[in-house]
């Protein structure tokens, strides 16, 4: 079978995936399956892309199936033990760069902990783009590992450390970071019945963050003020207005000062805290 008569066949898959698939499993581009619609698909690699066409149909999100999310214009690898980057936590890193770009004097020794790391995302992309060293922090080993991974992937695995922790739990007493990056799970009981069956496929312990959906970043907060820097900064992604007001009460009780942003989407996702003014 050709490309051509591939792409002709499935009727009932999305172009998209249906390319990203098929360039995945040849190993080319998903222009070049465009390019070459007289490439011949053999019967082993023709096996494979039927199994991935069904196993996406049946709900498998597409990273799972090609092992790969872009993120911040980069390619992470990601897997079934971490959940998949999105687009939300994109405008988290873009905060935390504009705080580092307000102390460029002192950027290349900026500390960063990026607890609840999963893949590893805010970290790397925050060490990428000059930060002295990050912390990825993660109650699961296996997702550690897959930091460990894109680390080495994006060339920046000599400035990242890890530890396998719940929260500060096994964070040094001393232990004092500019940057402190929150990606908690945060859905809701009442949220988690109503997620798609492609959402269902991630661990659902990176999602659930109790009945409702605040109660790890209540435990976060508990211990934040032993671990932010004078002049550091806190950054939390958070599921919408109801949220972000509650763990903004949580911060200011600590004596934090807080601003929040919102997604494209106009939802309050991002908030901001700090020992000082943000105004």
């Amino acid at each position: 079978m050709r490309v051509r008569e591939l792409l002709r066949r499935e009727k009932d898959m999305g172009r998209t995936d249906l390319v990203a698939i098929m360039a995945f499993v040849l190993r080319t581009t998903r222009e070049r399956i465009y390019m070459e619609p007289e490439r011949e698909v053999t019967e082993d690699a023709l096996e494979r892309i039927d199994q991935h066409l069904s196993e996406r149909k049946q709900g498998k999100p597409l990273s799972y199936i090609t092992r790969a999310k872009e993120f911040f214009s980069e390619e992470f690898f990601v897997d079934e033990r971490v959940l998949i980057p999105r687009p939300e936590t994109e405008l988290l890193v873009e905060e935390a760069l504009r705080i580092m770009a307000q102390r460029p004097g002192h950027k290349s020794s900026l500390r960063i902990l990026d607890m609840g790391t999963g893949s590893g995302i805010i970290g790397i992309t925050l060490a990428k783009c000059g930060a002295a060293t990050a912390t990825c922090v993660d109650i699961s080993l296996d997702a550690l590992l897959v930091a460990r991974c894109n680390a080495a992937r994006l060339g920046v695995q000599d400035r990242i450390g890890y530890i396998r922790s719940d929260l500060f739990a096994g964070i040094k007493a001393e232990a004092r970071f500019d940057i402190i990056a929150a990606n908690l799970p945060y859905v809701s009981l009442s949220e988690w019945h109503e997620l798609t069956t492609d959402v269902k496929y991630e661990p659902g312990c990176a999602l659930l963050g109790g009945p409702l959906g605040t109660e790890v970043y209540e435990r976060f907060v508990a211990n934040l003020p032993d671990h932010l820097s004078e002049d550091g900064s806190v950054l939390c992604e958070l599921g919408g207005t109801g949220q972000i007001e509650a763990v903004g009460d949580l911060m200011k009780r600590r004596g934090l000062h807080v601003h929040s942003r919102k997604d494209l989407a106009g939802k309050d996702r991002i908030l901001i805290g700090s020992w000082k003014s943000l105004s």
